[in-house]
């Protein structure tokens, strides 16, 4: 009868024992807090970058949950100055997740910029992850022309108006000095050369220059982002052209 009391006390203490080391088991379960209460979030390494007025930079960022059932947490980018845009890849997913974010300037002036990176989800006010973004001016600076154009102008006295596509490349081995297909007229066979001489106030001289033929081509014009004008005059021994040209960025 003692030896049965004893076991059976024995069982009892044994069974208290494990239902309290489960017990203190679920509520020390990180995992378990995790998923517990509102959901909530954090996102780590935006960081301050520099970069060409034309190129790009990467970075990857650290998009973690802090708390409760995971969510869709969108991002997103706000306050960019004209000729840059930002992507993520990806955009949108429930965290933890890394997403690669790619800033990329297309003829932006130089300058130093705040933009914000900006996470969203349908629980929760936006989040804006303020960074610096300074844009350095052109190390060449023939790339703020580099493209292709519709080139409308007029020559005066004898070839009037016209319209018709044109180009420009970059003249290698120069960091200033560009060519340019089709100006005067559709042919690109005929390449005029300019050179850029001062790319943040947009101004550019088209230098004497004999292109064969007997034709020489002088001028000079302006630039902003997406137009370019020029005044130039075209002379030979049968030609002798005073014209204006307008270049527009396609």
């Amino acid at each position: 009868m003692k030896n049965t009391a004893i076991a059976t006390f024995a069982l009892f203490a044994l069974l208290l024992w494990g239902c309290s080391k489960n017990s203190n088991s679920i509520s020390n379960n990180p995992y378990y807090g995790e998923e517990s209460g509102p959901f909530t979030y954090k996102v780590e390494n935006v960081r301050d970058t520099a970069l060409e007025q034309s190129g790009d930079v990467v970075m990857v960022i650290q998009v973690k949950k802090l708390s409760g059932a995971a969510q869709d947490v969108q991002m997103t980018a706000t306050d960019l100055p004209e000729g840059m845009a930002v992507t993520y890849d990806p955009a949108v997913a429930k965290p933890p997740f890394n997403a690669i974010v790619r800033v990329k300037t297309d003829r932006v002036k130089a300058g130093s910029y705040i933009i914000n990176l900006k996470s969203y989800n349908k629980e929760t006010d936006s989040i804006a992850y303020p960074m610096t973004l300074t844009v350095k001016p052109y190390s060449k600076t023939s790339t703020s022309l580099v493209g292709s154009y519709n080139t409308t102008g007029a020559c005066t006295p004898q070839t009037g108006s016209f319209e018709h596509n044109s180009k420009i490349e970059a003249v290698a081995g120069s960091t200033d000095k560009v060519n340019i297909f089709g100006l005067w007229t559709s042919s690109w066979n005929i390449v005029i050369q300019a050179t850029i001489t001062d790319v943040e106030k947009g101004t550019l001289v088209i230098p004497s220059q004999d292109l064969g033929g007997g034709l020489t081509y002088e001028g000079t014009g302006t630039f902003d982002r997406n137009t370019i004008h020029l005044n130039y005059t075209v002379s030979g021994q049968v030609v002798n052209e005073t014209c204006t040209s307008t270049m527009t960025r396609e």
